[in-house]
């Protein structure tokens, strides 16, 4: 009974070191990313942004409270973008509506991460390689990331666009339709990012988790076949 309580100790303490060092590992990328030009560049009026890579591999190898950390942690980043002026058009978005940049930077990464997340534990459940579970984790955050942002920017800034002769439209949903357009590249781009390193990195650490026997410490809707042999190893030894 001794050695199954001190067993079960190093496992917690194993699985909480390598939850705390993933997740630390990714945010150190995101702010790197985040605050120098090697991950946020502007074209035309909106800025292309590599976050939402680290945010994938959270979602993926956290599941989704892993992906609403993430995304809460690059909404943060947007925010600090926005209002400090990193982000060209951030100021005057900030004077217009502050709390339109707020919502606008953060709940679209935050359901994007949570989803994802949410998504690749469900296809994992059926997927025992991962292989299919981390393309559509990985692939989910620009796509959702892209569709929310532009709704909650149309949302918020569409008057006052409109207003300051920056559209023509007076229709919200052509407007929507023709930043989408803009935004193509920008989202070819993110998506790329995502389905390369964002994969490759998801994928390397998922299998070193499992090889190496740890797990997240937060809950999940799956469990590998090697989670469950250890659990069994487990129980074996407590009974």
């Amino acid at each position: 009974m001794r050695k199954s309580t001190i067993r079960r100790n190093t496992i917690r303490r194993n699985n909480s070191v390598y939850t705390i060092s993933i997740i630390a590992l990714m945010i150190a990328i995101m702010a790197v990313l985040g605050f120098t030009p090697l991950g946020t560049f502007p074209i035309g009026p909106f800025t292309v942004t590599l976050l939402g890579f680290p945010v994938a591999v959270m979602a993926c190898t956290f599941g989704p409270i892993g992906g609403i950390i993430g995304g809460a942690i690059w909404g943060s980043i947007s925010i600090i973008q926005g209002v400090t002026g990193m982000d060209p058009s951030g100021p005057a978005l900030f004077a217009a509506s502050p709390y339109g940049l707020i919502i606008t930077c953060l709940l679209p990464r935050i359901i994007a991460g949570g989803v994802s997340g949410l998504a690749y534990d469900l296809i994992r459940r059926v997927d025992k390689r991962g292989f299919i579970a981390n393309a559509v984790g990985c692939v989910l955050v620009p796509i959702l990331n892209t569709l929310l942002f532009m709704s909650c920017y149309a949302f918020f800034y569409y008057n006052y666009l409109y207003q300051n002769g920056a559209i023509d439209s007076a229709n919200a949903f052509i407007f929507l339709g023709v930043a989408l357009v803009g935004v193509l590249a920008n989202f070819g781009i993110e998506l790329a990012f995502n389905a390369s390193i964002g994969y490759a990195a998801s994928i390397s650490i998922t299998k070193f988790a499992e090889n190496m026997k740890l797990s997240s410490v937060f809950p999940r809707l799956y469990s590998t076949v090697k989670q469950v042999e250890d659990n069994s190893e487990t129980d074996e030894n407590l009974a």
